[in-house]
């Protein structure tokens, strides 16, 4: 009984709407080629319970104004892990026997299929987002104990979050890539040792685009404790998603960011020890910010609905997160990013090849409790000079360097910009 009213109501408005358009004509476009193609589409194994609301204008007593359907907001269970492909397009469909169209790029969708289903891995989870709509243009996840990789909020954000680090430090106290930091012991060590500034223990300098590329621990505790204080480094952990509920049209788990207000513990986090944890999707769409001119938009994947008659009820609508940081802030990061690739953590995996300079990413590695074992993740914007996709590859326990995220990454891409050469 209640999903027949859900579905009458449905109709309702649906007309409602066609009839209230000026002159009486329809402003729902009509995609006629959809009806012949449903004799032979594949049927997904069952059907997808959606949640409509609807939100209807104020309307002005003095006149009559049509209800604008494109008010209407949709929200997924979950991402989609089973859908069906016709004419070029993923699809699943709802309770109502409407066709929810994704915004899944089918080559990009076929390419990282194939990376992680050729992976060795424990777990994979890979995604590919447009910077600037945040559509989910591609993702696919493999574990032998996490029923969706992609949406796992169990991983740490490890070193990335040296992204979030080096964001506050440039964007609120003016530090540029080229401020020299001093510090002392191991490029990875951080202890109590040495994570305080001392004039004469001090020997070793790095400028902050190195240490980024390096992912030098140290001196990423050193740029938190001189410009930065946990008041500011939590702002900015904010900004960049976390701790909030994104407008996604689909259920994202919340990203979890504590920042603490002890000093060490401070120094750790903004290298990236702390307990912050993050889904492959988010991860994504920070390093998209970046390549937005510091936007985050909100990843969603339904590109249309279409119901039963064939009319577009539903179209895609971009959603900004937050303004992560300022448009030459973004700049700044966006070229630093690039070391990552020809003298840092990423350089071995991209080494002679011309993607050196064509992208802007981050690696990190981190041991972590679920699934338990060593983490390696990285994070891409490419390609740097025009930003068009935001990546992330999330791997836990790779059994050979060809299945660490960086190597993923790098085959994924050359593929991307391959197929988008082929089309001009």
């Amino acid at each position: 009984m209640v999903a027949f009213i859900a579905r009458l109501a449905l109709i309702v408005l649906i007309l409602v709407s066609l009839e209230s358009s000026p002159g009486g004509k329809s402003k729902v476009a009509k995609i006629s080629s959809q009806k012949s193609s449903d004799k032979n589409q594949k049927k997904t194994n069952s059907s997808q319970k959606v949640v409509y609301k609807y939100f209807i204008p104020n309307l002005n007593l003095k006149g009559v104004y049509p209800i604008n359907l494109s008010f209407k907001e949709i929200k997924l269970p979950s991402i989609p892990t089973s859908y069906s492909y016709s004419d070029g397009f993923y699809f699943l469909l709802d309770s109502f026997g409407n066709k929810i169209v994704l915004t899944v790029n089918p080559q990009i969708q076929k390419i990282v299929e194939s990376e992680v289903r050729n992976s060795k891995a424990h777990t994979v989870a890979l995604v590919v987002l447009d910077v600037n709509s945040g559509r989910i243009l591609g993702y696919s996840g493999a574990s032998l104990s996490i029923p969706n990789p992609v949406l796992h909020d169990g991983f740490k954000i490890a070193s990335i979050f040296k992204i979030i680090t080096a964001a506050a430090a440039i964007d609120f106290a003016n530090v540029d890539p080229y401020t020299i930091l001093s510090f002392r012991g191991g490029t990875y060590e951080l202890s109590r040792s040495n994570f305080l500034p001392d004039f004469n223990s001090d020997r070793r300098v790095m400028t902050l685009e190195e240490g980024l590329a390096k992912s030098a621990n140290p001196v990423f505790a050193r740029l938190a404790l001189k410009y930065l204080d946990d008041r500011l480094l939590s702002f900015y952990t904010d900004r960049f998603g976390f701790n909030i509920s994104f407008p996604s049209d689909f259920e994202l788990p919340r990203s979890r960011g504590y920042i603490p207000t002890d000093q060490f513990e401070l120094a750790r986090v903004a290298a990236g020890f702390g307990s912050i944890f993050l889904t492959p999707i988010h991860a994504a769409s920070i390093i998209a910010a970046i390549g937005n001119k510091g936007y985050m938009m909100a990843p969603k994947i339904v590109e249309y609905i279409i119901s039963r008659d064939g009319s577009v009820i539903y179209a895609f609508r971009p959603s900004v997160v937050s303004k992560v940081v300022t448009e030459a802030s973004a700049q700044v990061l966006l070229r630093s990013m690039i070391s990552t690739h020809t003298v840092g953590t990423a350089a071995k995996s991209f080494k002679d090849t011309a993607l050196q300079f064509q992208v802007s990413g981050k690696t990190g590695t981190l041991s972590i409790d679920n699934p338990r074992g060593l983490m390696r993740s990285y994070v891409a914007t490419f390609p740097t000079e025009s930003p068009k996709y935001g990546l992330s590859v999330f791997v836990v326990n790779p059994k050979d360097e060809l299945s660490k995220p960086t190597s993923i990454a790098r085959r994924v891409i050359e593929r991307i910009l391959y197929e988008n050469s082929k089309n001009f």
